[in-house]
């Protein structure tokens, strides 16, 4: 006799569909809310600014101002990388302020039903995992949805994330 497994969405909500801006970290597939997204930009030099995270530095003159940019590796606990000709600058508004995020590659635009999300990876050890909205599986490649608002107010994770 089989057993049905039932598939229930991570949300009671109605649904919807979004739109995600996808990148590489690592390897990695994540994406951000499109609407989120300002600009995306070539790598640009960045100056570290002194006493700060090691994954904060500082983006000069991008709308006429100077906003801070967060290396992505870093901020979600991978090593740092060598910035390469894919290297970019994804400048976001969260947290009612700019923000540059640097990722490895820019990838594509997806659209995703709220019912299709599967619940964010599993960290063990780590409170930090709320800034996940969940995964997503396109052509069975898993792509990790990401809350920038969370990411970007939220410390260092000093942990790998896990593997897919």
């Amino acid at each position: 006799m089989a057993v049905e497994l039932e598939r229930k969405p991570v949300s009671t909500t109605p649904v919807r569909e979004e739109r995600y801006l996808t990148f590489s970290l690592n390897g990695e597939e994540f994406g951000m809310e499109v609407g989120k997204v300002r600009e995306i930009v070539r790598m640009k030099n960045i100056n570290i600014i002194p006493e700060t995270s090691s994954c904060e530095k500082l983006l000069m003159n991008i709308f006429g101002m100077e906003i801070p940019v967060v290396d992505m590796r870093l901020k979600l606990g991978f090593e740092g990388a060598a910035y390469t000709q894919n290297t970019c600058i994804v400048v976001v508004q969260a947290k009612n302020a700019f923000h540059g995020l640097v990722v490895d590659a820019v990838s594509e635009v997806i659209s995703v039903k709220n019912d299709l999300l599967e619940p964010p990876p599993y960290f063990k050890d780590n409170a930090n995992s709320d800034f996940f909205l969940g995964t997503v599986k396109i052509h069975n490649k898993p792509k990790h949805l990401l809350d920038i608002d969370k990411v970007i107010g939220m410390k260092e994770t000093g942990k790998n994330l896990p593997r897919a």
